[in-house]
């Protein structure tokens, strides 16, 4: 009788987007299918924001996909006139979903560069449900792997309530509807100015924490059955990653992971004088794109309208 292997839940290949989960553990596994085929691996994503480069686009938003895909069979319709020649529909769809109001939806109308620094920052899977989630069946069917969401907008409260102490450590970024990013910190001090903070921050279409609150999502999914496995970056050491990864070290069955290779030499290969949100665009789209093409087939998608039937 064959024996049930342990769950593994991998911090390394963990990302803020399903397109940087599924590019960290597509490489890595080329290297070190030898480690991973002895658990039950789950890696977890959620919604990512510009950090530091405010005018760059995160991996896995519409941007992303505009300025690395557009000119691939394997996607269309990605260029920004699109995007605003279709303005109306998107707009429309956007306040049926609740994510935006209709009085917010109107001012976008009316300032199409507003409107355009808004959508290039939202998540690719918000306009394309139906792409994402037939990606996600095709990952985790070809890579053996559990592919879970930590979607920050629907679990905002219970986080804010979980954090009691080292609030400093924690920062949330958002999508403004003037389409910027803000970042919010954890000072509120009594339960007026809490709930002032929590009703500001439910009412914004992304939200995306920083790398202590992407452990701590992740962090409240633990117990003591589960394997964790991580790797220190000794390259950059971020002490609020660190602070949480620390707590995690101290209460649970922990691992290193091996490293990927592919991953890091992709990163040492591209122009140091770019920043280092710069260079990881470039990476995970690289590596995004050949998963892609090694396992999607026909990945021609359908127009917006067409997507939003078929949800």
């Amino acid at each position: 009788m064959l024996m049930e292997k342990n769950r593994l839940i991998s911090l390394q290949n963990s990302g803020e987007s399903f397109e940087k989960a599924i590019s960290l553990y597509f490489y890595t596994m080329k290297d070190n299918y030898e480690f991973y085929k002895n658990y039950n691996v789950y890696i977890y994503y959620g919604h990512n924001l510009p950090k530091k480069n405010k005018n760059i686009c995160a991996q896995g938003t519409i941007g992303f996909y505009e300025q690395y895909y557009s000119n691939y069979n394997i996607v269309k319709n990605l260029s920004k006139n699109y995007f605003i020649e279709n303005s109306n529909d998107i707009i429309k769809y956007l306040i049926y979903k609740n994510m935006l109001t209709y009085r917010v939806g109107l001012k976008l109308k009316e300032d199409k560069d507003i409107y355009w620094n808004y959508i290039k920052n939202l998540p690719f899977e918000y306009l394309y449900p139906n792409h994402k989630n037939r990606i996600l069946t095709i990952a985790m069917k070809k890579l053996n792997v559990s592919i879970v969401p930590l979607y920050f907008e629907k679990n905002l409260l219970e986080l804010l309530l979980n954090v009691k102490d080292n609030k400093d450590k924690y920062s949330i970024y958002a999508l403004e509807y003037n389409g910027t990013i803000g970042r919010y910190y954890l000072n509120y001090r009594d339960n007026k100015s809490f709930s002032h903070f929590y009703n500001m921050l439910k009412i914004k279409s992304v939200l995306s924490g920083n790398s202590a609150f992407l452990l701590e999502q992740i962090l409240r999914r633990l117990n003591e059955n589960y394997i964790v496995g991580y790797r220190n970056h000794n390259h950059e050491i971020r002490k609020n990653r660190q602070y949480v990864l620390n707590k995690i070290l101290s209460n649970y069955n922990c691992i290193v992971e091996p490293k990927n290779y592919k991953i890091n030499n992709l990163f040492c290969n591209q122009n140091n004088n770019l920043s280092n949100e710069c260079k990881a665009n470039k990476v995970y789209s690289i590596a995004y794109l050949e998963f892609l093409k090694k396992y999607v087939n026909d990945m021609e998608l359908y127009n917006i309208n067409e997507e939003w039937w078929n949800e």
